[in-house]
């Protein structure tokens, strides 16, 4: 079955947190030198803060938060700033990874990307998530650079590797060049 994408409502707020949570857990919480029962609770209040932003704005044009609902449950989501073509966030729990979830969602926020004219897709990832760093790189993601800043979550200081994907220019429809 393939996973229906849509953009978030305020009924997926608690099924969207707790996806977000299983996908940290599993794939960020490995790489983190200490991690204890306390960083989950700010693990949770981030998520939910992050959703909850995202639907009180009422105006909300610049960013696509985006779920994906397979068999009737939030299965991932993603977040694409349109204004700097900037994929913030792409989360799939460990139990619903290696069923098409990922790139589904990342085609989306290639096409949006593109339909406002972005010549290329950007991103961060941990470095040490072998899985995303190899996701990316199969779907034509380059390395560009890395950088280390503290994370004002953990309070602790993680290296990120910047990417970016080049994307074929393909006008929004309905604007016409001159």
């Amino acid at each position: 079955m393939t996973a229906v994408l849509r953009p978030i409502t305020a009924h997926d707020l608690n099924a969207a947190t707790l996806c977000g949570v299983a996908a940290w857990v599993s794939t960020i919480a490995p790489l983190l030198d200490k991690f204890e029962a306390s960083d989950l609770s700010k693990i949770e209040q981030t998520f939910q803060y992050f959703f909850l932003a995202h639907l009180m704005k009422r105006d909300n044009d610049q960013d696509h938060l985006i779920v994906a609902e397979l068999d009737g449950q939030i299965a991932g989501f993603y977040n694409l700033d349109s204004v700097t073509a900037e994929l913030t966030d792409l989360w799939v729990p460990q139990q619903w990874q290696g069923q098409g979830t990922a790139g589904l969602m990342l085609r989306d926020a290639m096409a949006t990307a593109r339909e406002f004219g972005h010549a290329n897709l950007t991103l961060e990832v941990q470095v040490g998530n072998v899985r995303a760093i190899a996701f990316y790189h199969k779907h034509d993601f380059v390395e560009c650079g890395r950088k280390v800043e503290r994370d004002p979550i953990l309070e602790c200081m993680v290296e990120k590797i910047q990417m970016r994907l080049p994307l074929a220019y393909r006008p929004v429809s309905g604007i016409v060049s001159l």
